[in-house]
């Protein structure tokens, strides 16, 4: 949106092996809207080509009824992927 956002954040899952990693994001302005948020994150291969997809799940529970969906989270998120496989294809 816009906006600089802060909160505090832990890594709650690191498994190598499915390429997996959880974030939880807390206190600061995330608070004031959501009890609870986390990102996953999750890279799986293409077997049939030499590249990857990238899965992004936004789990949350908002305050109270009257707060919206984080979608300004899920747009940044995925300015952010195109971003980084832009740069990732110029390499």
């Amino acid at each position: 949106d816009g906006k600089v956002v802060t909160c505090n954040e832990t890594i709650d899952v690191i498994d190598e092996q499915k390429y997996l990693v959880i974030f939880n994001l807390f206190d600061g302005d995330i608070s004031k809207n959501y009890k609870i948020f986390k990102l996953r994150l999750q890279v799986s291969e293409n077997n049939n080509t030499r590249g990857a997809s990238v899965n992004w799940t936004v789990e949350y529970e908002k305050i109270n009824d009257g707060v919206e969906a984080p979608y300004g989270y899920m747009e940044y998120l995925d300015k952010s992927t195109k971003e980084i496989d832009a740069y990732l294809l110029k390499a």
